[in-house]
């Protein structure tokens, strides 16, 4: 008789058995949901799963987790806003312990799914502008794609970000000038509605980045 999964895990210590969802600790989540997403397992009720373990451990989870998990989130194009509020009210006790690619991972994933919060982008700009020194020229454009696609306007950082972008000017890849050109347009586009110049507009900047790739 062939025996259920769980016993021939007992009997042979090489038979590993995977976590129900439902029992995931928040880093193992994490893994799991990124795990989903590089075989693009789409089903919805897994996504549902994710969702529901991810609501009830957010207390728990590392920065690094929450931007992971939104990520995966973004990727799949599955949208739980119930979800992205949990997280959104969660990152705020623990931005300082943010990375740059925590921070462009996470507004990344709410500017994909075109979920606008205003306290996590207003709380996350002063972040980005504090470690804008540090960014990589991928996450600044990430960073500065997700503003202005929901249409925020934060000049501070804005202004951390144009000097990093002539840091950096020189490790632009295609991928990268194609996100922080489009972000400057529509930062542009958005002062021009408003009347209020944005710190984008200096034609130096978009010159010496093309240039340079």
């Amino acid at each position: 008789m062939r025996l259920c999964l769980p016993l021939r895990a007992i009997l042979d210590p090489c038979t590993s058995v995977p976590d129900p969802i439902s029992t995931l600790p928040a880093h193992a989540l994490a893994r799991s949901v990124r795990r989903a997403v590089v075989e693009e397992r789409r089903e919805l009720a897994l996504w549902k799963q994710y969702a529901e373990r991810a609501k009830a451990v957010v207390t728990s989870m590392q920065p690094s987790d929450m931007a992971n998990i939104a990520l995966g989130f973004a990727r799949m194009r599955y949208r739980d806003k119930e979800l992205l509020s949990a997280v959104a009210r969660q990152a705020p006790l623990s931005l300082a312990a943010f990375s740059g690619e925590d921070l462009s991972r996470l507004l990344g994933s709410f500017a994909k799914l075109k979920q606008p919060n205003d306290l996590i982008f207003l709380l996350s700009a002063r972040e980005v502008a504090r470690k804008a020194a540090f960014l990589t020229p991928r996450q600044l454009s990430e960073i500065l794609f997700a503003y202005t696609s929901l249409g925020y306007q934060h000049a501070y950082m804005f202004d951390s970000l144009k000097r990093r972008a002539f840091e950096t000017a020189g490790s632009f890849q295609p991928w990268d000038l194609c996100l922080f050109l489009s972000g400057c347009a529509k930062a542009l586009q958005q002062a021009g509605d408003t009347g209020v110049p944005s710190v984008l507009s200096d034609g130096r900047l978009v010159t010496l980045v093309t240039s340079e790739v």
